[in-house]
């Protein structure tokens, strides 16, 4: 899966994925790798502020362009 961001913070770690992307692929490719040991795997769904800055970002972006 097409991966944007990722943040690291006491052991855990923050995956955030491209849009059209699923967690759940995500959890399938990491479960086939051998070398990673998942502990824990939760959802989390974007904040508003979150929203506001990809909604602000882009329009920002195309007008730019």
């Amino acid at each position: 899966p097409q991966v944007l961001r990722t943040s690291h913070h006491n052991h855990t770690w923050q995956i955030t994925l491209a849009d059209g992307e699923t967690p759940q692929s995500l959890l399938r490719e990491l479960v086939q790798n051998e070398a990673i040991s998942i502990e824990h795997f939760s959802i989390a769904l974007p904040s508003l502020n979150d929203i506001f800055i990809r909604i602000v970002g882009d329009s920002e972006a195309k007008e730019q362009s």
